[in-house]
This record gives C-alpha cells, sequence and structure tokens, in this order.
C-alpha cells in the first residue's frame, strides 16, 4: 500500500436544475394567498425549465429516477401520484404487504401507499389552501425518493413488477465496460488495501478506505436501481455505534459480495437520471466548512506526527464523503477535483499535504450565507414520526426542514 487511490473522471454527474429566486416566490405568493401561483413557483424552483401552464388548473407528467409522477392541481385541489409496483404473482405476496405496512407507518409522514386492484401507488391529495411551500417541497420528496429508491428493492427482493417505468438513458456499451472495469478495480483495491490495514490493526484507516471505496464508485458512475440501493445500505451500515474492527469486517464481507455482482443488476443501475426533487443537499461555503472543520483539525495533528497514510485516507474521504451528501459550488468543487488529481496514486506524504493545503484553502474562505429548502439522501435518516393528526404532522415536517438548516 504504497500510493493513494488513483482518480477517475465522472461518467455520470446528474445535474440539478434549481431556480432559487423561484423559491422566495413561492413563499411569497402563498403569503398572499395565491396558492395555484405559489405551487406552480415551487415547481419551477425545483427545475427550472419545467413547462407548466398558466391555467388556474394544470396536470403534469415528471420522471424522478425510475418513477413517473403525476402532479394535478384543480378544483381547489393539489394532488401527487406515483405508480410504484404490482402485486407478485407468488408466494412473496404477503412479505411485500408487510414492507408497504411499514412503509405507510413509519417512512411515510403525509402521504400514503394506496393499494388499487393489483397496483399500489404513492398518493397524496389536499385542499389547494392548505399546500404551504415547505409541505409540498416535504410531500414531493418524500414520494420521489420513497418510490424512487424502494421500487427496485421491492421489484428485487419480491419479484414485484412495476406499474409503469420511464424510458431511460441507459450508458452506452462503452461506458457500461468503463465503469465496470472502474468499479471492480476500486473494490479489488479496496480489498487488498484493507487486509495490508488490517494486518496492522489500523482498523479506523481501514473503515476510511472502504468508505472511500463506495463514495469514490458513487462519484463516478452514481449508480442507480438496485446497486444504488445496495451501496445506500452498505455505507450505512458504517454509521452503526460498534466498534471499528467489527465495522470493518463486516463492510469487507459487503465489499467481497458486490465485488461478485450480478452483472445483468449491474448494466440495469447504469442510466443518466433525472430529478424532479433534489437527491443531494445544496452546501453553500459555511456548510463545506463545517463538514470539513473536525477532519481537518485532525489531519493536522496527524501531519505534525508523521502519520501521512491515515491523515491521507480520511482526507480523502471527507472529500468523497461531501460529493457523495452534497452538490457542492462548482468554484469549491474544481479545487477539491484539481487536488484529488494531483495525488492520484502518489505517495502518502505528499497526498496529505496536497489535500490538506485544498481544504485550508477552503477553510479561510470568506463566508457567504446561502439557505434554501434541501434534501435528504439517506434512508436511515427519513422520518420514523407517527401518524398523528394532519396540523401535527404538517408542524412535523416544517421543523425537520428547519432543522436541516442549522
Amino acid at each position: 500500500m504504497e500510493h493513494s487511490p488513483a482518480y477517475e473522471e465522472q461518467i455520470n454527474d446528474p445535474g440539478f436544475l434549481l431556480s432559487v429566486p423561484d423559491w422566495h416566490s413561492s413563499v411569497n405568493a402563498y403569503d398572499n394567498k395565491r396558492y395555484i401561483d405559489s405551487i406552480r413557483y415551487l415547481l419551477k424552483y425545483l427545475n427550472k425549465n419545467l413547462e407548466i401552464p398558466e391555467e388556474d388548473s394544470f396536470s403534469l407528467k415528471i420522471i424522478h429516477g425510475s418513477v413517473i409522477v403525476y402532479i394535478k392541481v384543480g378544483d381547489g385541489k393539489f394532488s401527487v401520484k406515483a405508480p410504484f409496483v404490482k402485486m407478485p404473482q407468488n408466494g412473496n405476496a404477503i412479505s411485500l404487504m408487510r414492507q408497504v405496512a411499514e412503509l405507510n407507518f413509519s417512512y411515510l409522514v403525509l402521504s400514503q401507499v394506496i393499494k388499487s386492484g393489483e397496483e399500489f401507488f404513492f398518493e397524496y391529495e389536499d385542499f389547494i389552501e392548505n399546500c404551504e411551500p415547505y409541505k409540498v417541497y416535504a410531500i414531493l420528496e418524500e414520494i420521489c425518493y420513497g418510490a424512487d429508491y424502494h421500487d427496485d428493492i421491492f421489484i428485487d427482493k419480491f419479484k414485484a413488477e412495476f406499474v409503469s417505468k420511464p424510458e431511460l438513458n441507459y450508458f452506452s456499451e462503452e461506458q457500461k465496460d468503463k465503469a465496470y472495469t472502474k468499479y471492480k478495480q476500486i473494490i479489488e483495491n479496496a480489498i487488498h488495501n484493507g487486509e495490508y490495514l488490517e494486518s496492522k490493526r489500523w482498523y479506523n484507516s481501514q473503515c476510511d478506505l472502504y468508505a472511500i471505496a463506495f463514495t469514490q464508485i458513487d462519484y463516478i458512475i452514481a449508480p442507480q436501481g438496485i446497486l444504488g440501493s445496495d451501496l445506500v445500505d452498505a455505507l450505512n451500515g458504517m454509521y452503526v455505534k460498534d466498534n471499528s474492527q467489527i465495522i470493518a469486517g463486516k463492510t469487507k464481507e459487503k465489499l467481497s459480495k458486490l465485488l461478485d455482482y450480478d452483472k445483468t443488476k449491474f448494466f440495469d443501475s447504469l442510466y443518466f437520471p433525472s430529478f424532479l426533487v433534489p437527491i443531494k443537499r445544496r452546501a453553500e461555503l459555511p456548510t463545506i466548512q463545517d463538514f470539513f472543520k473536525g477532519t481537518y483539525e485532525k489531519a493536522a495533528n496527524s501531519i505534525s506526527n508523521g502519520a501521512y497514510l491515515g491523515a491521507s485516507l480520511s482526507l480523502l474521504y471527507v472529500i468523497y464523503d461531501l460529493f457523495y451528501r452534497y452538490r457542492v459550488p462548482p468554484e469549491i468543487k474544481n479545487m477539491l477535483v484539481n487536488a484529488l488529481k494531483g495525488v492520484s496514486e502518489r505517495d502518502w506524504k505528499h497526498t496529505c499535504e496536497v489535500l490538506y493545503n485544498a481544504i485550508n484553502e477552503i477553510m479561510k474562505m470568506e463566508k457567504l450565507e446561502h439557505k434554501e429548502p434541501i434534501s435528504r439522501k439517506d434512508v436511515s435518516k427519513k422520518s420514523q414520526a407517527a401518524q398523528q393528526n394532519s396540523t401535527s404532522l404538517v408542524k412535523n415536517v416544517v421543523n425537520k426542514i428547519f432543522e436541516l438548516f442549522k
């Protein structure tokens, strides 16, 4: 383990089309009881390229990941519907129903999964005057992310089928081959180098190395579908409360399974998605500085003691983890990407010095305050609120969003 991991260019970089001014227009319109305008502005905030009729009633069909979301405004009401899955024609039907019940009573706060015949739908409907922007954002988020995340899991686990699925823009054959090669290389190197760290009993660094592998795969190919879900599950498993040796051991087993991943499932997970609700939070400078602070300070101490390998792994992880969790301003992303390119397959002393200096420059930058509604990625962070009355539910959702602003 003589040098840092190789840097690889992104094959899949999901873009976002937010229009921040439209968010403020949405809030203002609602405050002035222009409820339809408020919803229209909110949708334009999420995707500035959306074509929305100017009439008092309209219907939209929007793709989010692997699901189709139907939005309707009219007759004094606002409704959202996302076709989910069909009941499997085998013994897994009861298990699927149990999972649907779990979604309804734990994961979902305002929307619900509804069964119609043999088909399931995520649904929500309310009077237009109740559609406050924060509330609508939360509804769209839980429906879009919930349906897109769970459909592939239900299909893989219970042999369900899509109710309807959009035409997806899959990788070209050349991109698929490149993605598969890089995927295998990253995991093989992580397993090999992890065994070296394990032999030294450097379990914290071993965990950093494995987390780098997961977040690097996400950075390069941004897999969707069942592979995307499996990567989220593997990475979330590293945040449980346990000692680092046990976490490293369990994660090593997951890496071995991912190394032998079914090739058909792998390629089915490679497409260029479009999203209605962003799946990553928007991070401005203060958020990024707070995110780096702990690792930055520990790295300074490690470098002063000559612990270059450990410092390098922690710095690599915090950078890739930033890209995994957030949408980063272009100027900061460019600084970090240039640093990653500069340390690709270089010795650990050079690696930690270059990465530390790059983060040091960011930590010294002038802070610029900017706030807006943000999204969540990890399933583990989703609301576990019990079902309450409508007023309490709305207050709960709004409080959760404001907590994310801190």
